[in-house]
């Protein structure tokens, strides 16, 4: 259900932007984003003022640096986290610049279909997290299709690159699958093995590794976009998700993970990695 929320949110902004900057002029879209603005704030207060404060668990023994730390030491969620960091590194220049550029340059398209190209990689996330997921969990396994994630991502950015306008679309629903079933399942794990007095705060230190790459992600994206070199750029980066592909596929650690029940598996890296979760890590622990 998480995935399928996220999925949405992702998607909704990016699809009905396509369109309305093709129907609306600059002064219209400009007082609907002022508008809904003003919607949400109202929304959120509402929410604030009907829902009374909660106590919240804190983990009094691990500052943000201490968390930073068992993020790095963790070999699973090391690299999880570089997965995802190269994700946001490539696909949100790839949403928000790519698509529009490919739209605009090379297929000589209006913006209307900016907003089919958003949408291809919406359906993509709900086609995975709804239905392409539980099949695939079913079928091979949590971790094969965790694996598997990552290389329908660096398939869908090699073909992101084709100059026809279906096979662009193709990629983009493959990005925004592989995407979405990556981090339900990798979210599974990491929000039911983390201890619970740090999930919270690993979570956080998790995302902000990850959201750091973006704009280094969109200035690289902007120079090779200048310079012709977005096919070997893509190209490069696919092959570096295919060899993370099967990094996942034979990892050990991850493979042992992926088969605990989820009743051993709350708090579990706690159990495997025992020295990573005291207080004060040392840090001389082997990477």
């Amino acid at each position: 259900m998480r995935g399928f929320v996220n999925s949405i949110n992702t998607i909704l902004s990016p699809i009905i932007s396509g369109f309305l900057i093709y129907y609306f002029d600059t002064l219209t879209i400009l007082s609907l984003c002022l508008g809904l603005s003003a919607v949400s704030f109202l929304l959120f207060y509402h929410i604030n003022l009907s829902h009374p404060k909660t106590a919240q668990v804190h983990s009094q023994s691990h500052t943000n640096t201490n968390t930073l730390s068992i993020l790095l030491f963790n070999p699973i969620e090391r690299l999880m986290v570089a997965i995802s960091a190269l994700a946001n590194f490539i696909i949100t220049p790839l949403i928000a610049y790519v698509i529009p550029y490919q739209i605009a340059h090379t297929f000589k398209l209006s913006a209307f279909y900016i907003g089919i190209g958003e949408g291809a990689f919406g359906l993509g996330m709900i086609i995975g997290s709804v239905f392409l997921i539980k099949i695939l969990n079913q079928k091979i396994g949590n971790h094969r299709t965790t694996s598997a994630s990552v290389f329908f991502v660096a398939f869908g950015v090699w073909l992101g690159t084709s100059e026809h306008f279906m096979v662009f679309l193709l990629a983009l629903m493959m990005i925004g699958m592989g995407v979405v079933m990556f981090n339900i399942n990798s979210t599974h794990i990491r929000s039911t093995a983390t201890p619970k007095d740090i999930r919270q705060s690993f979570e956080f230190i998790f995302l902000a590794v990850c959201i750091v790459f973006v704009p280094l992600g969109v200035l690289l994206t902007t120079w090779v976009i200048d310079g012709g070199y977005l096919t070997a750029f893509y190209g490069a980066i696919s092959g570096v998700l295919v060899i993370l592909t099967f990094t996942i596929l034979y990892h050990q650690a991850i493979k042992n993970i992926y088969t605990i029940d989820d009743k051993k598996l709350d708090g579990y890296y706690q159990v495997i990695y025992q020295k990573i979760y005291e207080p004060n890590p040392s840090q001389s622990l082997p990477l």
